[in-house]
């Protein structure tokens, strides 16, 4: 169970990183935060050369330049998302992704469903019913109505999509041999490539970067240091489990940054968008039982 172990830790730094991020987004750009972020994670990343190995099939490089673009247009709606929105709300949002991860690794890497998998899907979506407000919706038209009122609760979740189908990827181009350390340092190179392009093609080029550093270079780099760390840890348990498995025990960081979070900003509505948030994560443990 060395696994569950790595991704625990992966969640407790997950969790940090969300609230610092959050203190970033507060005075910072999403899309120069990214791409500040993603060279900083990086050069963080050099470390990792002497333990990486390049000898793999070019298939295998251009499968993991696909799963960057995936988690970089991830990343930069759930930023948004957290920028605009309170800590609170956008956190327990992002524990779809496990929903659709067992989904989508049932048919694409034969990880098969339970019924206590089945009953923890069902919990994380009946949990995401109370993110709204203290208003609850049995009637399904009137949840996805209320849901729909806010954007970024939306576009957390469409994020989240693009991450689980990113997650997907990993734990495919783990299968193929390629070792955890090799995939970060790839990853993180293929990160910083693509928020450049971002970067250039949508906002203020490389203005945008020295913009990026001066307004919260240091904060930037923390949450840089902490990121690497759990990706690390993420791709060293995927290396060990089913997607399915690491993936709701990683979002368990949600419970951290929620109720935390949300205290240190002063956030309103935490105990409804902390039960949920546990709710959520009860589903999670269904989900890997």
């Amino acid at each position: 169970m060395l696994w569950l172990v790595f991704a625990i830790g992966c969640a407790i730094l997950g969790g940090i990183a969300a609230i610092f991020q959050k203190r970033i987004l507060k005075v910072e750009h999403a899309m120069e935060f990214m791409t500040v972020f993603a060279i900083i994670n990086f050069a963080f990343s050099i470390v990792l050369l002497p333990f990486i190995d390049l000898t793999f099939d070019l298939w295998v490089w251009i499968i993991i330049y696909i799963a960057a673009w995936f988690g970089a247009i991830a990343a930069l709606m759930v930023t948004k998302s957290l920028r605009h929105a309170p800590i609170s709300k956008i956190s327990p949002m992002m524990n779809v992704e496990p929903v659709v991860i067992v989904i989508l690794a049932y048919f694409l890497l034969t990880e098969h469903l339970s019924f206590q998998n089945y009953v923890g899907v069902g919990l994380i979506v009946l949990a995401s019913n109370f993110l709204g407000g203290k208003k609850f919706y049995w009637h399904p038209f009137k949840h996805i109505k209320h849901f729909t009122h806010s954007k970024y609760s939306v576009l957390c979740v469409v994020g989240m999509v693009f991450y689980a189908i990113s997650s997907i990827l990993d734990k495919f181009v783990m299968n193929q041999g390629v070792s955890p350390s090799t995939y970060v340092f790839l990853l993180h190179l293929f990160l910083a490539i693509d928020f450049l392009i971002l970067l250039a093609l949508f906002h203020d080029g490389f203005h945008g970067i020295h913009h990026g550093i001066q307004k919260a270079g240091k904060w930037i780099i923390l949450v840089s240091l902490i990121t690497v760390g759990y990706r690390v840890l993420q791709m060293e348990a995927l290396s060990m489990a089913y997607v399915s498995l690491v993936i709701p025990i990683k979002r368990m960081s949600t419970l951290f940054a929620t109720i935390f979070g949300g205290t240190i900003y002063k956030e309103k509505d935490i105990m409804t968008k902390s039960l949920a948030c546990i709710v959520m994560i009860l589903g999670a443990v269904f989900v890997i039982s």
